[in-house]
């Protein structure tokens, strides 16, 4: 069975879409075995009270430590596709736009209500 990061989050997604809510405890129940994110059936996944929540990354990060590799995507603050379009295209397209607008006109607030002395309705 092949142990990827789509894979993982697919599982991690039916974990909680099928859990068995328990109210009466307050806890939230596996309802099956999951063998890819290390949980067993009747496992608690959540609960009100003194409770570490299970965290996705800490799946991962098992994994990596198993396999040896990273399995996770690269972060977008760190590089990729997300940084690449923040600094260069966004940054770009900021640049033309300074160039062609014109420097800003003030803005017209019309006559001032009153004579200045605010939305008096008195007679």
């Amino acid at each position: 069975m092949e142990t990827t990061y789509n894979y993982i989050k697919q599982e991690w997604k039916t974990l909680w879409a099928q859990k068995i809510e328990d109210r009466w405890i307050a806890e939230d129940i596996a309802d099956r075995e999951y063998a890819v994110l290390f949980m067993n059936q009747g496992d608690i996944i959540w609960a009100t009270r003194d409770f570490k929540p299970l965290q996705f990354y800490g799946i991962l990060e098992r994994h990596e430590k198993a396999i040896g590799k990273r399995i996770r995507p690269i972060d977008p603050k760190v590089g990729g596709w997300g940084k690449f379009v923040r600094e260069e295209i966004r940054k770009s397209r900021q640049k033309e736009k300074a160039e062609f607008e014109e420097s800003p006109k003030p803005r017209s607030r019309g006559p001032i209500k009153k004579g200045g002395r605010g939305w008096l309705h008195s007679v």
